[in-house]
């Protein structure tokens, strides 16, 4: 037929398909829970864990303490750092069981419906 039709295909044959382009990676962002957020809510658990015990072992032992003799305001304020420290602890675990479960910082506003044509 011609010869310098130009489309570069072979005579009688249809022209080659292009490459089908790669699919997209996923953006780090859009998992749901990163490594390093399970690695840092583990570490708040168990923290949280020996802060609760042992402010919880002081209180306990420091209010058996206070029931054999008289209450002075030293050993009120010693429980009351004792109660503190068990506080701190039970904070940890509550910010360590939010990370581990994927539900830190999460948006609350409601996103509108999305549009179909």
């Amino acid at each position: 037929m011609s010869e310098g039709g130009g489309t570069g295909a072979p005579e009688g044959g249809p022209a080659p398909a292009p490459a089908p382009a790669p699919p997209p990676n996923p953006e780090p962002a859009a998992l749901p829970l990163r490594v390093g957020a399970f690695i840092v809510g583990t570490f708040l658990i168990l923290f949280g864990l020996c802060l609760l015990l042992v402010g919880g072992g002081c209180t306990i032992l420091l209010i058996a303490d206070m029931g054999t003799r008289l209450a002075s305001a030293d050993g009120v304020a010693w429980i009351l750092i004792a109660l503190a420290v068990a506080g701190v602890g039970v904070l940890a675990i509550v910010g360590g069981v939010r990370l581990c479960g994927g539900r830190a910082k999460r948006d609350t506003k409601p996103r509108p419906p999305a549009h179909t044509a």
